[in-house]
């Protein structure tokens, strides 16, 4: 409703004509759907007819790729915050070659 109240906002001879538009369109989508559906039936009747040795290796291989994105997500949400906690915590050392030649001990509000 909102994308109507936008296009009645636009000039008149400006407005999309959206049953134009979707009828040009019509015929290369359901096309392309079609060729889809028939590219998923193609690859899901290969499969049956494959051998169950092969059917085996897939179901390992997808295991595994499961497992490497379950172990990547541990990694990411688990170690790396803990990393990164570290890395974010203030170093409290003032190093003493650094003072002016005229000071002695650290300047105010200098981390310890």
């Amino acid at each position: 409703t909102e994308i109507f109240g936008i296009i009645d906002r636009f000039p008149e001879n400006q407005r999309l004509d959206i049953n134009r538009t979707l009828k040009v369109n019509e015929r290369p989508i359901i096309k392309h759907m079609i060729h889809e559906r028939h590219c998923h039936q193609r690859e899901e009747h290969l499969k049956e007819n494959r051998g169950s040795n092969w059917n085996d290796v897939e179901k390992r291989r997808k295991h595994v790729n499961a497992r490497h994105s379950k172990l990547r997500d541990f990694l990411r949400n688990y170690i790396d915050t803990i990393v990164s906690k570290d890395l974010r915590t203030r170093k409290r050392i003032y190093n003493n070659d650094r003072f002016a030649a005229d000071e002695d001990k650290a300047p105010m509000n200098v981390p310890n």
